[in-house]
């Protein structure tokens, strides 16, 4: 079930959202509760709600202003403000913040169950993406992992400077450079230890690393390619495709 907390100095309020709709029933936990801005910070630090139903206008720190702790510090909760005021710089202002929706007082229960809905569907895909994500990441370090075991030392230094730097302009040689060996016995260490040559090795890399930008839609595709050392977006298309036999486009529907 999605946690869900409810802000409002007005305690009516609270009360009433919680008890004129069926949460249980829409799969949403009501976890907590709290009449302004600073409590409301201190339980979403200890709780951790998916889901913020709060008013904008609050003491102690308004809803705006929370919404920006909340962000400055990468706390994961989808926000949704109700306000009573009628105001366009408001609603701009929580958009533009990342609120997920914006509801004017006095609210039907119906209106307010979307809200939450929709962001509720928001966090499953989030928690979908950041699965695969966390899947493939491991997949890769469990593969690396086990050949290392008895993977020479300069090797392992190599690897790990890749996987520090292979968003920037990486090639054999500068590898080599790097752990202080020739690019023909790095190359040589690649094809003996995993079986796989450098470039290779570095576009699968590369390629998983670009698996959770593209699932944010915020970045295009030459953006996703540039961010992960490519320079080139139709190359990157191409790797990609090779690598998942799905172009970026295709694995970027998959997750929606």
């Amino acid at each position: 079930m999605c946690k869900l907390i409810i802000v409002d100095d007005e305690p009516n309020v609270i009360s009433g959202i919680k008890s004129v709709i069926d949460w249980e029933c829409n799969g949403i936990d009501v976890c907590a509760t709290a009449n302004n801005g600073q409590d409301a910070l201190d339980i979403i630090r200890r709780v951790h709600p998916d889901i913020a139903l709060m008013d904008i206008k609050m003491p102690n720190m308004t809803g705006l202003e929370l919404l920006q702790v909340i962000n400055e510090n990468g706390l994961k909760v989808k926000v949704i403000f109700l306000s009573g005021y009628d105001d366009f710089d408001y609603a701009r202002l929580a958009l533009r913040y990342g609120a997920c929706d914006y509801l004017l007082k006095p609210c039907m229960p119906e209106e307010i169950l979307k809200a939450v809905l929709n962001a509720k569907e928001i966090v499953e895909k989030d928690k979908r993406i950041e699965f695969a994500v966390i899947r493939d990441r491991n997949l890769i370090e469990s593969s690396v992992s086990s050949a290392s075991k008895n993977i020479n030392v300069v090797l392992k230094t190599a690897l790990d400077y890749i996987h520090e730097n292979y968003s920037k302009d990486l090639n054999l040689k500068l590898v080599a450079d790097k752990v202080f060996i020739t690019s023909g016995y790095l190359s040589l260490l690649f094809k003996k230890e995993l079986d796989i040559n450098f470039v290779d090795y570095l576009n699968k890399y590369r390629i998983e690393m670009s698996k959770k930008l593209l699932a944010d839609l915020k970045y295009k595709t030459y953006e996703v390619a540039y961010k992960v050392g490519f320079k080139d977006e139709k190359y990157f298309s191409q790797i990609f495709k090779k690598c998942t036999n799905l172009t970026p486009r295709e694995f970027r529907n998959s997750m929606q």
